[in-house]
Parts: structure tokens; sequence; C-alpha cells
């Protein structure tokens, strides 16, 4: 990754529309927030058109492998994809040599390509492959997977700082793994670019690196994992862009995940100000260059977003303010010392949100999908409309 980012575009600034894999992968896919396409969660199917329909209309040849079981063919993203692969996380080393064999006879054939790899490490649970869980902490051992994780979330007071370094390791070892596959993939691609005489991967293809979110990792409440976040670190991404058409540098300025195809497509992208993020329809984060405006209209006495672990509060204030200047990871809520900022900020919210068209929600339907989902612990899905606040409504609340 290191390399890539030596040959492309580095982004410091790019924001997800949620924490949650099928939601956040169809706002990349469809340049719409989840609002739009109505793909908010994952057990919901995303029914709108794709990008990878467009580059299938236009000629290209597409294929797809994917390692999460939230992203299964039926939720809509194997739209515009002739192949789409699901080799779930035990089967992910092998990811990379499946999608290469999709790819060379088109390379050879110099047809046009497009192609998704989409690994889910690093995610929870934390079990890199052995030799790597060695790697970047003194106790490496420590149990990582889902019910350890969970049991933290419920009961914080039992998480210390060394355990918590030493499950971060686990993690960062499922970095490193996922990184040796991407290289595996990319080495691939430019051995049979340069096998067909075509030059390089980077001097005939462009290469896009993201993610579709984070990991809190316990910097608050004990909470390990994403579903429930709409804090930073799960929310900003990383982003490189490398190859045919990409200068080398650095970008600071904010970019929303919505908008890097069209960007990359030279297809006419919003010139956002502010960077918008919802819980489903339920709860509201809001960025500008500066400000975190985070808001829960709900009322919902501190239980927050209904995610596994289920019964376990995460409770989000109905306003939260926090100013990235001097807070980068989110961590000290200052609305009360600067209510110009909350109205400010409130009153962006409620003008992004009147003018986000609202999509129809299809959820997903019974058989091997909705299985896998429950076995994830995603079974239960309520659909309600919740509207941000408006101003009057903020200052109501205040007296």
């Amino acid at each position: 990754l290191a390399w890539l980012a030596e040959q492309g575009t580095v982004y410091d600034s790019v924001w997800a529309p949620i924490g949650k894999t099928m939601p956040s992968l169809a706002s990349f896919w469809t340049g719409e927030f989840p609002l739009e396409h109505g793909a908010v969660s994952n057990p919901t199917v995303l029914t709108v058109p794709t990008w990878a329909e467009s580059f299938q209309a236009h000629g290209y040849r597409t294929h797809a492998a994917v390692a999460n079981r939230a992203i299964s063919r039926g939720c809509g993203l194997e739209k515009g994809f002739e192949s789409y692969q699901m080799l779930p996380k035990e089967l992910e080393p092998s990811l990379p040599g499946a999608l290469l064999d999709r790819a060379r006879p088109h390379i050879d054939a110099g047809e046009p390509l497009m192609l998704w790899a989409h690994f889910m490490a690093p995610h929870q649970p934390y079990t890199p492959p052995e030799e790597l869980a060695r790697r970047f902490s003194e106790r490496p051992l420590t149990p990582a997977d889902n019910d350890a994780l969970y049991a933290y979330h419920a009961q914080p007071e039992t998480l210390d700082e060394a355990t918590r370094q030493a499950i971060i390791g686990l993690y960062d070892g499922e970095i490193l793994a996922a990184a040796g596959w991407v290289q595996e993939l990319l080495t691939g691609l430019d051995a049979a670019y340069r096998g067909a005489g075509r030059g390089g991967l980077l001097d005939e293809a462009t290469v896009v690196f993201f993610s579709d979110h984070g990991e809190e990792l316990a910097e608050r409440h004990g909470y390990f994992l994403h579903a429930k976040s709409l804090y930073r670190g799960v929310l900003q991404v990383p982003l490189v862009v490398a190859g045919r058409g990409a200068a080398v540098g650095r970008q600071s300025q904010p970019r929303s995940l919505l908008d890097v195809l069209p960007e990359l497509l030279a297809l006419e992208a919003p010139a956002r100000e502010v960077w918008a993020a919802s819980w489903q329809t339920e709860y509201y984060a809001l960025r500008d260059a500066r400000w975190t405006l985070i808001h829960n209209p709900t009322q919902d006495g501190g239980a927050g977003p209904f995610e596994p672990p289920r019964g376990v509060p995460y409770p989000y204030q109905s306003i939260e303010l926090y100013d990235r200047s001097q807070d980068l990871y989110e961590m000290v809520n200052v609305a009360e010392r600067h209510p110009a900022e909350v109205e400010r900020m409130l009153g962006r919210m409620q003008a992004w949100y009147q003018a986000t068209p609202q999509g129809e929600v299809t959820h997903i339907p019974g058989g091997d999908m909705r299985q896998r989902l429950y076995e994830l612990g995603y079974l239960e899905f309520a659909h309600q409309v919740i509207a941000p606040w408006t101003v009057e409504q903020w200052k109501q609340a205040q007296e």
C-alpha cells in the first residue's frame, strides 16, 4: 500500500456516508446517499442503477470477487458484473487468484476491463494469519472473536489498555494480510499486462483503493466494531488513486465516497462544502472542513442504534459538536460552548436532508442470503424515518 501511495494521489480526508458495508458500497457504486438509493442497511437490496452497469453498457468486461457475506449475490451490487464471486473470510486468500483468472483472457484480448476486489479484512473478528498475529503485539493471543468483542462492549470496565492494544495488534495483522492480497492482485495484473505486450498495469489502468468503513477500536463505550458509530474512526476512510490519469501527491480537500467514481470518470460531481452521513434514517452526522455535528433526533433514552451486540447501549446525545481542529478523534463534545456553530451546522444538516430524495427501502427476501445475514446478526431490521431537527426544534429543546 505504501508503494501504491507513492505512485498516485493520496486523499487525506474522505468520508463514508455510513459505517456499514452494504449501504456504504452501494453509495460508492451509485453516487447516492443511502437515503436516496434506499439500501440503508445490510438486510436491504439495492434497486437503483449502478456505475458497474454503465461500464458494462460501454463495452467493458466486468468481474467482481467479494469476501463479505453481507454483499452476497442478491444484494443488488452484483448488477453490471458478468461474474460475481463470493469468497467468504475463510477463503479470502484465494480471492486475488480467482479474480486474476477472470481477468487474464480479457487482458490478452485487449478488451476494456473493470475489476472489483473486495476484501473483508481488516474486520471483526480479528483473526489474522498465525504468522502475522504475533507481529504487532506483546500479547497477540488475546481472544478477538465476536463474542469477546461483544463482551467488552457490554462491560467496558473489564477492558484495560494493554488488552485493547493487544486486540488492535491483531487488527493491524489483518491490515497487513489484506495488504499482501492487494499486492498479489496488483502484481498479477501487472504481469498479465506486460505478458500481453501492453506495458505495465499503471500504464494501462487506473487503480482505486478505498475502504467502505473503519473500526471504532474501543475509543468509546468499549466498542471495537463499526455499525453503531458515526464518528471519525469509522467514517473517515482511506483513498488512493494511482495509474493512468492520476497525479502523484496528496489531496487535502475533503471528499465524499459518493464522488470518487464521478470524479474519476470526469463527470460532474457536486461541489460539496459539507459531508453527510446517517445511520439508516434515524441518526445523523454532518462535517465541514472543521466542525462535526452528531445528531440524535430519536429520543431513544440512550439506547443508540439497534446493531449487534443487541441490548448494549451506544448512546448519542441529541446534539454533539466536535471541533476537529483541536479534537481530531471527536472525543470532546463542545456543543454548549458553541451554540452559534450548532445552529449553523444544524441548519446545513436540515438543508441537506430536505435536498436529498428519499428512496424506496426494499428488504432482503427469505432464502440463503437472509440466513447468511441472520448468522452475521442482521436478521431484525425495523425501518423508521426520523428527520433531523430544525433549528427551531433545537431551540425549543434548549428551553
